[in-house]
């Protein structure tokens, strides 16, 4: 009977396991990510364009409810705070909500750009950088993600 009862039960914890596997493999199905880069009065200026399935939405890179979910984060490695002086945008139709337990948040809905623009050295031509950040629906939330990615100035 004790084996009878450890086998299903190793039965039901395997299918719970299968399920939550194919859920987070399928986040590129969810959003699709393209990197641009150009140089306008002598300043480089980066975008991340994300594009969402369906009812998906990607958080603000502002600061918002308990700190529980995360806001999306631009990151490029060349440069620094202090010494590039970049400056951070968003663009898309930002939408600000209430949720019952964390507060006020703001996402994106369909698609969003983030956009970094600093002073870069003269002689860079390639940055890498990543972009961290977390997408979900009315349901459920897909766990914070890191994407990496390298552009060049041509």
């Amino acid at each position: 009977m004790k084996y009878l009862f450890l086998f299903f039960t190793m039965l039901l914890l395997g299918q719970n396991a299968k399920s939550q596997i194919s859920i987070s493999s399928n986040e590129s199905e969810l959003v699709q990510w393209n990197f641009e880069i150009k140089k306008e009065n002598n300043k480089v200026i980066i975008i991340a364009n994300c594009q969402l399935k369906d009812d998906w939405h990607i958080f603000s890179s502002k600061e918002f409810g308990d700190g529980s979910i995360s806001p999306t984060q631009l990151s490029i490695e060349e440069i620094s705070d202090e010494m590039n002086h970049p400056i951070y945008t968003e663009k898309g139709n930002l939408i600000d909500s209430e949720i019952e337990g964390i507060g006020p948040v703001k996402y994106f809905l369909g698609k969003a750009s983030y956009q970094i623009e600093f002073a870069a050295p003269q002689n860079s031509k390639t940055f890498k950088g990543e972009i961290a950040y977390q997408i979900c629906n009315e349901v459920m939330c897909q766990a914070p993600t890191t994407k990496s990615f390298t552009v060049t100035l041509k």
